[in-house]
């Protein structure tokens, strides 16, 4: 295994050990201080421009918006047959996301907080529908700057899209649906399943390496 690889296996259990503190802090009843202090925080300056800048963010990960990106990268992929494979990981990753997500809002049973909500929202709240599957589309959208793009490009693009992820989960708790607790959760259950999930794809399918002046270059499919 690669250092690279060691350290990404060890971010995801880190995730997962945080995912799970928080759900344990949860189950013992630990998280209304925490929970109503950074709803104070993040709509103390809340105003009608704000309002409408948080509703955008959110909609970044709304099922119209995603969609569409799915779409594109499908059409994409019609003509550049090394990106069929993502494409179709893609789409097993947002639905694999969205199903654990599902799973564990039906175990853990929360209500969404009593806040003043600004947009309407059913089911319940923990973790975060919107950010675990954010963090999990948007890691997996990083993972192909990884594999396809050179430096800087790739890290610049890395960093707007963790950027976004947050500012998601930020909107969420802005808009009065979720708890910050719910939103940490989601996150944090995200990054660790599309971690855990690209590595997997790696092992399976190798991407091919080139030969280039003695050493070994990797190659996009």
């Amino acid at each position: 295994m690669t250092g690279w690889r060691r350290f990404s296996i060890t971010l995801a259990v880190l995730f997962l050990v945080c995912f799970a503190f928080v759900a344990f802090q949860l189950k013992a009843g630990r998280l209304t201080g925490f929970d109503n202090k950074i709803y104070g925080l993040v709509t103390a300056h809340m105003s009608n421009s704000i309002t409408i800048a948080m509703k955008g963010l959110t909609s970044f990960c709304s099922v119209q918006f995603i969609g569409a990106l799915i779409v594109l990268f499908c059409i994409i992929g019609i003509r550049k047959q090394n990106l069929r494979f993502y494409n179709s990981m893609m789409i097993l990753n947002l639905v694999c996301a969205w199903l654990i997500n599902f799973a564990l809002k039906t175990s853990f049973h929360r209500d969404r907080p009593d806040f003043a909500r600004l947009v309407n929202e059913t089911g319940f709240s923990f973790p975060s529908t919107h950010a675990m599957v954010s963090a999990a589309f948007y890691g997996f959208m990083i993972y192909l700057c990884i594999v396809f793009l050179k430096k800087p490009i790739k890290q610049i693009l890395s960093a707007l899209l963790i950027l976004l992820v947050l500012m998601i989960g930020i909107s969420r708790v802005y808009l009065g649906v979720h708890y910050a607790s719910d939103v940490t959760a989601g996150i944090l259950l995200g990054f660790a399943w599309v971690i855990l999930f690209t590595y997997f794809i790696d092992k399976v399918h190798a991407r091919p390496r080139t030969r280039k002046r003695g050493r070994y270059v990797l190659r996009s499919r």
